[in-house]
């Protein structure tokens, strides 16, 4: 079956461990094919979803090929890296300007307005040396945790409140190193005040790299200005749950008059199945049979 030759090179902000002490930052990714369209548009957990289509659509990061790029190994990618990925990949498969439509926020107001973005423009943030941190307590005591990662977040997403922040500690602080009586693991955290865990849990996100895509907009019904902050994941993965429909309909069509297989067609980029209906269209088209 015909494939697509087209890649993109991603220079990530963090990167991951190269196994010699350093962090590989490259990465490259192809177009999303019909068989990521599926996933990110079928499974519920929207953080899952962009870890799968980044698996179908990742072809290496650092010294990871083939199938090393799994769930895992994005999952354990700082969201910020994730992010990248997914912008960069929405380039290749959609192109550079994006366009959505946002509601005021205003009270009264919710006129919708449009928002266009140039993803080419996106650069990577300053990221801290290393992916963990410590906090110091006024109390002289400190917490020694890790950065959230992407998988973290597919762990996390969907838990009731009241149990998101424990989950949330129980992952990211550290264990209390041997012999440091002054520094608190994740069950001393939890015993702390719940203000003082808020701001524990605040400070540890803070400290979380994000790409910067925020946009700042003026309601041309009301005069609100407001923020529009875009998000990698939400974002690709509504467009292509709101393609579903179309692209079960380009299988049919494909799968009917080329009798390929269902595999054979979702594994084609998306730009190159719309050439193949183009065609299809085309023949169909055209007269059939000549002068009587």
């Amino acid at each position: 079956m015909l494939g697509s030759d087209l890649k993109l090179e991603v220079a990530l902000p963090f990167g991951v461990p190269d196994g010699r002490g350093r962090r590989a930052r490259g990465a490259v990714v192809v177009p999303v094919n019909g068989r990521g369209e599926m996933l990110g548009a079928e499974e519920p957990n929207p953080f899952r979803a962009a870890l799968l289509l980044l698996a179908s659509s990742t072809e290496r990061i650092g010294p990871f090929r083939g199938d090393d790029v799994d769930v895992g190994l994005l999952g354990s990618l700082l969201p910020v890296d994730r992010d990248m990925l997914l912008v960069q990949l929405n380039r290749l498969t959609f192109g550079n300007v994006r366009f959505q439509t946002v509601a005021c926020p205003a009270a009264g107001c919710g006129k919708r307005v449009d928002v266009q973005l140039d993803l080419s423009t996106v650069a990577p943030p300053d990221v801290p040396p290393e992916a963990s941190g410590r906090l110091s307590l006024p109390d002289g005591r400190d917490v020694r945790y890790r950065l959230p990662t992407a998988g973290d977040q597919v762990a996390l997403h969907g838990l009731p409140a009241d149990e998101l922040e424990a989950a949330f500690i129980e992952r990211c602080v550290r264990p209390a190193p041997e012999g440091h009586a002054r520094s608190l693991g994740p069950d001393e955290v939890m015993s702390l005040p719940s203000a003082t865990r808020a701001e524990i849990v605040r400070e540890m996100i803070a400290a979380s790299p994000e790409l910067d895509m925020t946009l700042d907009l003026d309601c041309v019904e009301c005069g609100q200005t407001f923020r529009f902050v875009y998000e990698p994941v939400h974002s690709l993965l509504s467009e292509l749950r709101a393609s579903r429909p179309a692209l079960l309909k380009e299988v049919h069509y494909l799968a009917f008059y080329y009798h390929w297989s269902h595999g054979e067609i979702l594994s084609l980029s998306r730009s190159l199945r719309r050439e193949y209906l183009a065609i299809l269209d085309e023949e169909l088209s055209r007269p059939q049979g000549g002068a009587s």
